[in-house]
């Protein structure tokens, strides 16, 4: 099972028969980022991840090589078939889909790609089912009316779709069932399971500075005002033991010689880089801002 990387992304968008507004976005490096908090749960967070679309274009090219390299796979494997394996549906997974825009916007590229590189055997055209997850806090009516409202696309291509509300640091699917598998800036979520029992997610932030003398100076890890020993402990304690929990799930579910495409989080980022006389990044005071205005609690 082969994990593809990239740390610098091609230039070169490729179009879309589903246009997603776009935000300016600086260049990503792939690499885990390591924050959480529980923003899933407000309504608006679908609404502004289609500003993460760049992203998903900035990696054309490592999709596209992706469905190149499945489409000579399931050609083979189609070829070879038993009578009773004939015409299976492959399964493709998008993980941590929110509203569902986004996602269909990368996967009518991906299916174009496979499409394009699949010769029809004698088993027939490439059939698909598609599974698109998110974290059960989120809004399972939203996903679910964006995917309807495609009913043609997914027609039209000969694709059945289903919605799986679950964290995907738990089992997900069968033991080698899945084709391909993909997941765009959903992986500097944290495993909130991992949340000592009666403490709340603020808890990690005083891993390494159980003192919290600078606990109100920063909202974001990357921050510059964050302490390097609770970096460090976010680093050992959560984001490397999340990463590697979602790994082995994953290693466990994907078929053999099949692929996933994992685009996170990159740093460093504008949250490190502190303007003259600064002491705190933006989205903390932002926040402080906020906070002085009544909007937010402290």
């Amino acid at each position: 099972k082969n994990i593809y990387h990239c740390d610098d992304f091609p230039s070169a968008f490729e179009n879309s028969a589903f246009p997603v507004p776009c935000c300016e976005h600086q260049t990503c490096a792939h690499m885990m980022a390591t924050y959480g908090s529980s923003t899933m749960e407000i309504d608006s967070y679908a609404m502004f991840s289609k500003n993460q679309y760049d992203a998903h274009r900035l990696t054309r090219s490592l999709l596209k090589d992706s469905m190149e390299r499945l489409a000579k796979r399931c050609k083979i494997e189609s070829d070879n078939a038993e009578p009773n394996q004939q015409n299976q549906r492959r399964l493709i997974a998008d993980l941590g889909s929110a509203d569902g825009s986004s996602s269909l916007a990368t996967l009518d590229f991906a299916v174009r790609s496979i499409r394009s590189n699949y010769n029809t055997t004698k088993n027939g055209p490439l059939q698909l089912n598609i599974t698109f997850e998110e974290h059960p806090a989120s809004d399972e009516k939203k996903l679910k009316s964006t995917l309807e409202s495609n009913k043609e696309w997914f027609e039209r291509n000969d694709i059945t779709w289903n919605v799986l509300m679950k964290s995907f640091y738990e089992p997900l699917f069968d033991r080698n069932s899945v084709d391909f598998l993909m997941s765009y800036i959903c992986l500097h979520w944290l495993d909130t399971t991992d949340v000592p029992k009666g403490e709340s997610i603020a808890h990690w932030k005083a891993l390494g500075d159980e003192d919290r003398v600078m606990a109100c100076d920063w909202v974001h890890i990357n921050e510059a005002a964050a302490p390097l020993k609770v970096k460090e402990a976010w680093r050992s304690k959560l984001a490397v033991t999340h990463l590697s929990k979602f790994l082995a799930l994953r290693a466990r579910e994907l078929k053999p010689g099949a692929e996933m495409l994992l685009v996170m989080v990159g740093h460093p980022h504008e949250f490190v880089i502190l303007r003259d006389g600064e002491k705190t990044g933006p989205l903390t005071r932002a926040m402080k801002r906020c906070i002085v205005k009544g909007k937010l609690r402290r």
